[in-house]
Protein backbone atom coordinates (compact mmCIF):
# COMPACT_ATOMS: atom_id res chain seq x y z
CA UNK A 1 0.00 0.00 0.00
CA UNK A 2 2.67 2.46 0.84
CA UNK A 3 4.61 2.04 -2.70
CA UNK A 4 1.31 2.16 -4.19
CA UNK A 5 0.81 5.70 -2.51
CA UNK A 6 4.23 6.70 -3.66
CA UNK A 7 3.78 6.07 -7.07
CA UNK A 8 0.64 7.74 -6.84
CA UNK A 9 2.06 10.97 -5.58
CA UNK A 10 4.95 10.52 -7.93
CA UNK A 11 2.20 10.32 -10.83
CA UNK A 12 0.32 13.35 -9.32
CA UNK A 13 3.64 15.47 -9.28
CA UNK A 14 4.13 14.86 -12.71
CA UNK A 15 0.19 15.85 -14.12
CA UNK A 16 0.66 18.65 -11.52
CA UNK A 17 4.07 20.17 -13.19
CA UNK A 18 3.34 19.51 -16.49
CA UNK A 19 -0.28 20.96 -16.01
CA UNK A 20 1.60 24.17 -14.77
CA UNK A 21 4.23 24.39 -17.73
CA UNK A 22 0.82 23.93 -20.21
CA UNK A 23 -0.56 27.02 -18.55
CA UNK A 24 2.00 29.35 -19.32
CA UNK A 25 0.50 29.24 -23.01
CA UNK A 26 -2.58 29.25 -21.81
CA UNK A 27 -2.98 32.34 -19.60
CA UNK A 28 -5.30 30.22 -17.80
CA UNK A 29 -4.96 29.72 -14.12
CA UNK A 30 -6.02 26.12 -14.74
CA UNK A 31 -6.50 24.00 -17.67
CA UNK A 32 -8.22 21.27 -16.66
CA UNK A 33 -11.90 21.96 -17.01
CA UNK A 34 -12.45 19.80 -13.80
CA UNK A 35 -9.84 21.71 -11.92
CA UNK A 36 -12.14 25.18 -12.89
CA UNK A 37 -15.10 23.11 -11.06
CA UNK A 38 -12.76 22.18 -7.75
CA UNK A 39 -14.80 23.69 -4.95
CA UNK A 40 -14.40 27.31 -4.34
CA UNK A 41 -14.09 26.33 -0.76
CA UNK A 42 -10.70 24.52 -1.26
CA UNK A 43 -9.60 27.11 -3.24
CA UNK A 44 -10.44 30.58 -1.24
CA UNK A 45 -8.74 28.04 1.78
CA UNK A 46 -5.84 28.39 -0.48
CA UNK A 47 -5.57 31.40 -1.21
CA UNK A 48 -5.31 32.62 2.31
CA UNK A 49 -2.70 29.45 3.60
CA UNK A 50 0.87 30.19 3.37
CA UNK A 51 1.74 28.27 -0.01
CA UNK A 52 4.26 24.84 0.89
CA UNK A 53 7.37 23.75 -0.40
CA UNK A 54 5.99 22.30 -3.44
CA UNK A 55 9.18 21.11 -5.67
CA UNK A 56 12.76 21.18 -5.14
CA UNK A 57 14.13 21.94 -8.21
CA UNK A 58 17.26 20.31 -9.35
CA UNK A 59 18.65 22.08 -12.41
CA UNK A 60 22.75 22.01 -12.03
CA UNK A 61 23.29 17.83 -12.51
CA UNK A 62 26.19 17.57 -14.96
CA UNK A 63 26.30 14.22 -15.09
CA UNK A 64 22.53 13.25 -15.41
CA UNK A 65 22.36 15.75 -18.16
CA UNK A 66 25.17 13.98 -20.40
CA UNK A 67 23.67 10.92 -19.79
CA UNK A 68 20.15 11.38 -21.25
CA UNK A 69 21.55 13.33 -24.20
CA UNK A 70 23.67 10.49 -25.13
CA UNK A 71 20.83 8.27 -23.88
CA UNK A 72 18.93 10.02 -26.55
CA UNK A 73 21.30 10.21 -29.17
CA UNK A 74 21.81 6.31 -29.17
CA UNK A 75 18.16 5.60 -29.47
CA UNK A 76 18.75 7.75 -33.17
CA UNK A 77 21.53 6.38 -33.55
CA UNK A 78 19.62 3.21 -33.67
CA UNK A 79 16.58 4.56 -35.52
CA UNK A 80 13.94 3.85 -32.80
CA UNK A 81 10.34 4.76 -33.29
CA UNK A 82 10.03 7.38 -30.87
CA UNK A 83 12.92 9.76 -31.81
CA UNK A 84 10.37 11.87 -34.11
CA UNK A 85 8.59 12.96 -31.04
CA UNK A 86 8.63 16.30 -30.02
CA UNK A 87 10.57 16.24 -26.55
CA UNK A 88 13.61 14.55 -28.50
CA UNK A 89 13.51 15.41 -32.30
CA UNK A 90 15.91 18.42 -32.13
CA UNK A 91 18.54 16.22 -30.54
CA UNK A 92 20.30 15.43 -33.66
CA UNK A 93 20.33 18.95 -34.81
CA UNK A 94 21.79 20.18 -31.48
CA UNK A 95 24.15 17.46 -31.59
CA UNK A 96 25.12 18.62 -35.03
CA UNK A 97 25.80 22.16 -33.85
CA UNK A 98 28.29 20.98 -31.05
CA UNK A 99 30.05 18.86 -33.50
CA UNK A 100 30.61 21.90 -35.89
CA UNK A 101 32.89 23.36 -33.07
CA UNK A 102 35.08 20.45 -31.86
CA UNK A 103 38.34 18.71 -34.09
CA UNK A 104 38.14 15.75 -35.66
CA UNK A 105 39.69 13.55 -32.71
CA UNK A 106 37.10 15.07 -30.55
CA UNK A 107 34.17 14.30 -32.82
CA UNK A 108 35.43 10.98 -32.85
CA UNK A 109 35.32 10.78 -29.04
CA UNK A 110 32.03 11.93 -28.94
CA UNK A 111 30.85 9.58 -31.41
CA UNK A 112 31.87 6.73 -29.71
CA UNK A 113 30.64 7.42 -26.68
CA UNK A 114 27.22 7.77 -28.88
CA UNK A 115 28.16 4.38 -30.43
CA UNK A 116 28.72 2.80 -26.87
CA UNK A 117 24.98 4.11 -25.69
CA UNK A 118 23.22 3.22 -28.83
CA UNK A 119 24.58 -0.86 -28.59
CA UNK A 120 23.95 -0.57 -24.72
CA UNK A 121 21.86 1.51 -22.12
CA UNK A 122 20.09 3.58 -25.02
CA UNK A 123 18.24 0.03 -26.21
CA UNK A 124 16.50 0.07 -22.96
CA UNK A 125 13.57 2.07 -20.98
CA UNK A 126 14.53 4.36 -18.87
CA UNK A 127 11.44 4.10 -17.29
CA UNK A 128 11.51 -0.10 -16.45
CA UNK A 129 14.77 -1.32 -17.64
CA UNK A 130 17.40 -1.72 -15.25
CA UNK A 131 20.10 -0.31 -14.68
CA UNK A 132 19.00 2.76 -16.08
CA UNK A 133 16.57 4.38 -12.80
CA UNK A 134 18.82 3.20 -10.77
CA UNK A 135 21.94 5.01 -12.70
CA UNK A 136 19.91 8.03 -13.34
CA UNK A 137 19.33 8.23 -9.37
CA UNK A 138 22.76 7.46 -8.77
CA UNK A 139 23.79 10.63 -11.52
CA UNK A 140 21.69 12.84 -10.02
CA UNK A 141 23.67 12.50 -6.65
CA UNK A 142 26.94 12.98 -8.34
CA UNK A 143 25.71 16.32 -9.48
CA UNK A 144 28.55 18.55 -10.74
CA UNK A 145 31.36 16.44 -9.06
CA UNK A 146 34.37 16.80 -11.26
CA UNK A 147 34.51 12.79 -11.35
CA UNK A 148 32.67 9.64 -11.00
CA UNK A 149 35.47 7.74 -9.66
CA UNK A 150 33.81 7.78 -6.20
CA UNK A 151 30.21 6.86 -7.38
CA UNK A 152 28.13 3.27 -6.90
CA UNK A 153 28.09 3.85 -11.06
CA UNK A 154 29.44 1.10 -12.99
CA UNK A 155 32.93 1.48 -14.13
CA UNK A 156 31.65 1.10 -17.59
CA UNK A 157 29.10 3.39 -17.71
CA UNK A 158 31.26 5.72 -15.62
CA UNK A 159 34.19 5.33 -18.29
CA UNK A 160 32.10 6.46 -21.11
CA UNK A 161 30.51 9.38 -19.25
CA UNK A 162 34.22 10.72 -17.69
CA UNK A 163 35.39 10.27 -21.47
CA UNK A 164 32.71 11.91 -22.81
CA UNK A 165 32.32 14.72 -20.09
CA UNK A 166 35.14 17.33 -21.51
CA UNK A 167 33.65 17.61 -24.42
CA UNK A 168 29.85 18.06 -23.56
CA UNK A 169 30.95 20.84 -21.05
CA UNK A 170 32.76 22.54 -23.45
CA UNK A 171 30.01 22.74 -26.18
CA UNK A 172 26.79 21.52 -25.00
CA UNK A 173 26.75 22.21 -21.65
CA UNK A 174 26.25 26.16 -21.35
CA UNK A 175 23.05 26.07 -23.87
CA UNK A 176 21.32 22.96 -21.51
CA UNK A 177 22.38 24.10 -18.23
CA UNK A 178 21.07 27.87 -19.27
CA UNK A 179 17.87 26.08 -20.77
CA UNK A 180 17.42 23.91 -17.49
CA UNK A 181 17.67 27.13 -15.35
CA UNK A 182 15.24 29.60 -17.26
CA UNK A 183 12.64 26.37 -17.38
CA UNK A 184 13.28 26.37 -13.53
CA UNK A 185 12.37 29.72 -13.63
CA UNK A 186 8.96 30.04 -16.20
CA UNK A 187 7.70 26.96 -13.65
CA UNK A 188 8.83 28.30 -10.42
CA UNK A 189 6.87 31.31 -11.23
CA UNK A 190 3.72 29.38 -11.95
CA UNK A 191 3.89 27.14 -8.86
CA UNK A 192 4.17 30.90 -7.02
CA UNK A 193 1.03 32.60 -8.44
CA UNK A 194 -1.21 29.07 -8.70
CA UNK A 195 0.77 25.97 -6.94
CA UNK A 196 -1.37 26.43 -3.70
CA UNK A 197 -4.66 26.35 -5.13
CA UNK A 198 -4.11 23.44 -7.45
CA UNK A 199 -2.00 21.48 -4.92
CA UNK A 200 -5.29 21.74 -2.44
CA UNK A 201 -7.52 20.05 -5.34
CA UNK A 202 -5.35 17.06 -6.03
CA UNK A 203 -4.22 16.40 -2.32
CA UNK A 204 -8.25 16.52 -1.93
CA UNK A 205 -9.42 14.46 -5.18
CA UNK A 206 -6.93 12.05 -4.49
CA UNK A 207 -6.54 12.02 -0.60
CA UNK A 208 -3.12 12.08 -0.46
CA UNK A 209 -0.24 14.14 1.73
CA UNK A 210 2.20 16.13 -0.43
CA UNK A 211 5.63 15.45 0.93
CA UNK A 212 6.62 18.12 3.48
CA UNK A 213 9.40 18.87 1.88
CA UNK A 214 8.52 19.62 -1.03
CA UNK A 215 8.98 17.22 -4.17
CA UNK A 216 12.12 16.58 -5.96
CA UNK A 217 12.15 17.66 -9.93
CA UNK A 218 15.74 16.73 -12.13
CA UNK A 219 15.36 18.46 -14.85
CA UNK A 220 17.99 18.07 -18.04
CA UNK A 221 17.71 19.35 -21.58
CA UNK A 222 16.39 15.95 -22.89
CA UNK A 223 15.22 12.93 -20.74
CA UNK A 224 13.14 10.25 -22.81
CA UNK A 225 10.50 10.43 -26.07
CA UNK A 226 7.97 11.63 -23.40
CA UNK A 227 9.60 14.95 -22.01
CA UNK A 228 9.35 13.24 -19.04
CA UNK A 229 9.52 10.24 -16.53
CA UNK A 230 9.34 8.88 -13.18
CA UNK A 231 11.93 5.90 -11.68
CA UNK A 232 9.36 6.25 -8.06
CA UNK A 233 8.71 2.57 -9.24
CA UNK A 234 11.99 1.46 -9.04
CA UNK A 235 12.90 3.37 -5.36
CA UNK A 236 9.86 3.41 -4.03
CA UNK A 237 10.63 0.92 -1.63
CA UNK A 238 13.48 2.49 -0.34
CA UNK A 239 13.77 5.74 -0.68
CA UNK A 240 10.96 8.92 0.55
CA UNK A 241 9.81 11.74 -1.86
CA UNK A 242 11.48 14.38 -0.76
CA UNK A 243 13.84 13.23 1.24
CA UNK A 244 16.64 14.96 -0.63
CA UNK A 245 18.22 10.95 -1.21
CA UNK A 246 17.07 10.93 -4.90
CA UNK A 247 14.47 12.05 -7.24
CA UNK A 248 11.86 10.32 -9.42
CA UNK A 249 10.92 12.89 -11.91
CA UNK A 250 13.04 13.92 -14.71
CA UNK A 251 11.65 16.69 -16.80
CA UNK A 252 13.59 17.14 -20.02
CA UNK A 253 12.95 21.32 -20.55
CA UNK A 254 12.80 20.24 -24.45
CA UNK A 255 15.43 22.41 -26.77
CA UNK A 256 13.65 22.05 -29.74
Amino acid sequence: MKNRTLILVCTTAMFFTASLSVSAHAQLAFVNPNLQRASSAVLEKARHTRSPTIFIFHSDEFWLNLHHFLYVLGRVENKERDISREAVSGAPADQERGLAKLNTNEQKVWREAVASYATGLSKKDVVFDAPLPALASALARAGESKTLSDSEIDPAVAAILQKAASIYRKVWWKQHHEANRNWQKSIQALVDRHGAAVLAFITKAYKLDWPAAGFPIHVAAYSNWAGAYSNQRQSAGSVEPGSGQSGCIWFGNDLS
